[in-house]
């Protein structure tokens, strides 16, 4: 990669990161905000990691970056969930091979007892677009339900 398309990818980064100053991503998530190869933001987040601007934590085999500031005391913390319940449900889930990724995401949430408004929140998506991935997901699993989901995957 060129110095200056280099460049361009770590402003986008870094601008992103600031704007959302609570935020955390991943490679594929922020590769598709900025608008840029995967690969290429890869490299330039490594890069934001050793100048100490992100940090990052291996969960479910994702790396998840977020801002480093230690100083600011508000800072939600990234907890790995040990739970073995939940690492189930996430290989249930994860095995489904009818759902898209995103989808994948939105019923491991909804299985978490989480609200449209707290996904669209959390996945920086509109309400609307989380009750369509809702709707398409029970479509595809013919369910009629959050319920279902919920005991489809847990039993």
């Amino acid at each position: 990669m060129n110095s200056i398309a280099k460049q361009m990818i770590e402003e986008e980064c870094r601008c992103l990161f600031k704007e959302n100053k609570y935020c955390f991503e991943t490679t594929s998530s922020i590769s598709l905000k900025i608008g840029r190869n995967e690969d290429l933001v890869k490299e330039v987040l490594s890069d934001l990691e050793d100048v100490y601007f992100l940090s990052s934590k291996e969960i479910d085999n994702n790396k998840i970056y977020y801002l480093n500031d230690q100083n600011d005391e508000n800072a939600p913390q990234v907890v790995i969930n040990e739970d073995p319940t939940l690492n189930s449900i996430h290989e249930k889930v994860n095995r489904t091979n009818q759902l898209t990724k995103r989808e994948k995401e939105i019923s491991i949430l909804i299985i978490k007892g989480l609200r449209n408004s707290e996904i669209a929140e959390i996945l920086y998506i509109s309400e609307h677009t989380v009750k369509n991935h809702v709707r398409n997901i029970l479509n595809k699993l013919g369910l009629n339900g959050r319920q279902q989901l919920f005991r489809k995957i847990i039993e």
